[in-house]
């Protein structure tokens, strides 16, 4: 498993492969846990913005009440979980961005997406 620290805060960590664990491993990323702990708490496979937030809140961590819009020219808070979007497809996929940099459980850590992938929604963290 591959491991980089993020500004002593987060710990980078890549999803299992072929699986459907991205939410449950941007959680892990930023609570510092194993991905089994947070598979614990919501389960396997695909993951909604509601049960991203009960697994930051169970390990503490302080979230957005509801899921807000990407909208242009908002400003993203610092540390969110940020579901992104494929042009064309009804895929969708969570990643962690902080500070504008993404941390993401399939790609490692990425600058900027191509433009076929956007970002549509998120859920702030918070310490």
């Amino acid at each position: 498993m591959h491991i980089e620290s993020i500004n002593n805060m987060i710990t980078h960590l890549f999803q299992p492969s072929g699986s459907s664990l991205c939410g449950q491993t941007c959680v892990a990323m930023i609570a510092g846990k194993q991905i089994k702990d947070v598979v614990s708490i919501i389960g396997r496979g695909k993951t909604s913005a509601p049960a991203l937030r009960k697994a930051l809140r169970h390990f503490g961590f302080a979230c957005s009440s509801r899921t807000e819009r990407v909208r242009k020219g908002a400003i993203i808070p610092e540390l969110v979980i940020i579901r992104l979007h494929y042009r064309g497809e009804k895929a969708s996929h969570w990643t962690v961005m902080h500070k504008g940099k993404f941390y993401d459980p399939t790609y490692g850590i990425v600058e900027k997406y191509p433009d076929e992938i956007y970002r549509t929604s998120f859920v702030a963290v918070g310490f």
